[in-house]
């Protein structure tokens, strides 16, 4: 009796846990299907999107739209990329820099360009003509250290000091070399001495020259190597050490004029392309009904089993009961007798 209704209670276990299974199956309605009852009957089970608000794109920032179903509340965004600016062309400041402009939301950038120098002819030059008497010399520094140079003429009305790469392709005027060299000060650009401070190691190899102007025209210096050894020497190897040679410093010569070639023209870079558009998310909801569900009856169902098994004990004691009391009397009335 007692396995019969263990057995039973398991059964009936059994089945409301297989009834309650599928319920907690759940998947969304599909994006173009409305899981409202209203969307059913009036538009076919489709979401009715409605526009609730809208970014406009600007030139640097993506645009969106707002939606939102007005039977079931889902919502989705739809994006657009950035516009872009819109650039005029580059105009000259008159200062070594041009300036461009969007038209469409009014940004500015302004790029440094490169001064070029035209060398006149050499032409015998009477006494009041421009003389130089004292040519730049060479120096050789470590990176981060400062460097003087000194150029003198005479019947000069104007100095001015200019720096010129190794190759002589590229040319800046000493007083705007720092927006080209990251560190470096300029003092003196405009005197008979300059000086240069913060020397960085990618001015290695450029060249300083002056040039003075008066009756004649201009006329220039020879041109002064800079050499730049890093700040921080190099780890000591295993290999045993060598002398370095000293570089000979290289010996000015007077009135070498120096002809800078005209700087590249520089060409301008491609804009950036927008940034991919981002897939809007949508928030899954998952539905755990099916899952307190099958809580709730399991939960029946072993009070159920409980309750059961405990009554059938309680049967079951009372007819032991009432079976030794009847067997007992016979053996009683014996006695009696």
């Amino acid at each position: 009796m007692k396995k019969a209704m263990k057995l039973s209670c398991f059964l009936l276990v059994l089945v409301l846990m297989v009834s309650v299974l599928p319920v907690t199956v759940h998947a969304d309605p599909p994006d173009d299907q409305c899981p409202d009852f209203y969307a059913d009957l009036n538009n076919g089970g489709h979401h009715e999107w409605v526009l609730i608000h809208e970014d406009s794109a600007t030139c640097t920032k993506d645009g969106a739209k707002y939606w939102r179903c007005e039977y079931c509340g889902r919502e989705h965004t739809d994006y657009t990329p950035a516009l872009g600016h819109s650039w005029s062309a580059w105009t000259s400041s008159g200062s070594g820099t041009e300036t461009r402009t969007c038209s469409r939301c009014g940004d500015t950038e302004t790029r440094s360009v490169a001064v070029t120098t035209t060398d006149p002819p050499e032409t015998p030059a009477p006494d009041s003509k421009v003389k130089v008497t004292k040519s730049p010399t060479g120096e050789s520094v470590a990176a981060g250290e400062d460097a003087w140079f000194v150029a003198h003429a005479d019947n000069s009305t104007g100095t001015s000091w200019y720096v010129q790469s190794a190759d002589g392709g590229t040319v800046y005027s000493a007083a705007d070399a720092p927006s080209h060299f990251p560190g470096l000060s300029v003092s003196g650009a405009n005197s008979d001495s300059l000086h240069l401070s913060g020397i960085p190691v990618s001015m290695s190899g450029w060249s300083v020259y002056a040039s003075f102007s008066g009756n004649g025209g201009p006329v220039y210096t020879g041109a002064a190597k800079i050499n730049v050894t890093p700040a921080t020497p190099a780890p000591a190897t295993a290999a045993p050490a060598t002398p370095t040679q000293t570089q000979a410093t290289p010996v000015p010569t007077e009135e070498a004029a120096v002809t800078p070639e005209p700087a590249p023209t520089p060409t301008e870079e491609p804009e950036p392309s927008p940034s991919p558009t981002p897939e809007p998310e949508e928030n899954v909801k998952k539905d755990h009904t099916g899952l307190f569900a099958f809580g709730a009856v399991a939960i029946a169902a072993i009070v159920c089993g409980t309750v059961i098994y405990l009554k059938t004990l309680e049967n079951n004691r009372r007819k032991r009961r009432r079976s030794g009391k009847t067997s007992k009397q016979p053996r009683y009335r014996d006695e009696d007798e």
